[in-house]
């Protein structure tokens, strides 16, 4: 299975490499807590879209039960703002590091293979009559998901009602 709670903290440790920022003001979009004073960003994972159809492959296991090996493709969106303070700088160059290939050897280490990112959208809004600087963009991913499911397999199967009575057994 994708470990998302991971790729959330790899992404945050590639966000505080980038731009500088301490691991107090990088967090989760979805943390209920307060916002940090200064300069931070929010990181936000998508639920994940599956991409065509997942393979599998069965394998038998002991004590009479088959795995049924799932692997799949999944396109993830993260989310990333940057608040307060030149945020347009810092978001500039997190977008211009995504497309470098240090940046791509890093994630494809985490297994996520790097797609695309949206244009950066400027997103300043009134705070506390205080005018807040914010810039946002979306980075995709196509990551493999695996999963093992374990099934009890038929052992016998047994029937009456045809001309003669059956037994299969494995």
């Amino acid at each position: 299975m994708i470990d998302y709670t991971e790729i959330e903290n790899q992404v945050k440790t590639w966000i505080k490499t980038v731009t500088g920022l301490s691991n107090a003001n990088v967090i989760s979009e979805n943390d209920n807590h307060a916002r940090p004073s200064g300069q931070y960003a929010t990181v936000k994972l998508t639920d994940p879209l599956v991409i065509g159809h997942d393979s599998y492959k069965v394998t038998n296991s002991i004590n009479d039960t088959v795995d049924l090996n799932y692997t799949g493709v999944r396109k993830l969106m993260i989310s990333v703002n940057v608040y307060r303070d030149d945020a347009i700088q810092k978001m500039a160059s997190l977008s211009a590091s995504f497309n470098r290939l240090d940046t791509q050897i890093y994630f494809r280490g985490i297994n996520l293979g790097i797609i695309n990112s949206s244009e950066t959208r400027e997103l300043t809004s009134l705070v506390n009559d205080k005018w807040e600087e914010r810039r946002q963009t979306d980075f995709f991913f196509y990551a493999e998901d695996k999963e093992v499911v374990n099934v009890e397999a038929i052992t016998k199967i047994s029937g009456t009602g045809f001309d003669t009575p059956y037994l299969v057994e494995s």
